[in-house]
């Protein structure tokens, strides 16, 4: 996908957000194949021995650990030629807590699909959720 046309799609879906590009080109990976990535991250966590959120690790640095290991599977695979994938991170403000909050958004075959990586499952946003999206980095 060009991010032109991801651009477009994240703008109708966070309108108030300011997203930010790595990349021009970037390939839509499968649900299962995007949590596949699952026994990388708990690799790396388990060596440093981290095993659940805590105060220099929080939801930011979980979000960024599982887009660092999508890119690395995206760059090792010979599959399509796009510069990157679509992984990234998204910031907002949570309902339940009203605190800021970082989860990864995934492009799959489902569509944008947010992802919490300290649960390791995909979630649905709010409404409210949705709109107090205020940064995007793919």
């Amino acid at each position: 996908m060009d991010k032109i046309d991801i651009y477009n799609e994240l703008k109708d879906l966070f309108p108030s957000a300011r997203i930010n590009f790595a990349d021009t080109t970037y390939s839509i990976m499968t649900a299962k194949s995007f949590l596949k990535t699952s026994s990388y991250v708990k690799w790396i966590l388990k060596i440093f021995g981290i095993f659940g959120w805590r105060e220099k690790f929080d939801c930011d640095d979980f979000a960024m650990i599982w887009k660092m290991f999508v890119s690395l599977r995206h760059a090792k695979s010979i599959a399509g030629k796009s510069e990157g994938v679509a992984c990234g991170i998204i910031w907002y403000i949570r309902d339940v807590s009203g605190g800021g909050h970082a989860v990864n958004l995934v492009r799959t075959e489902c569509g944008w699909q947010a992802f919490e990586p300290q649960r390791e499952e995909f979630f649905e946003l709010s409404k409210k959720e949705r709109e107090s999206v205020w940064f995007v980095l793919l």
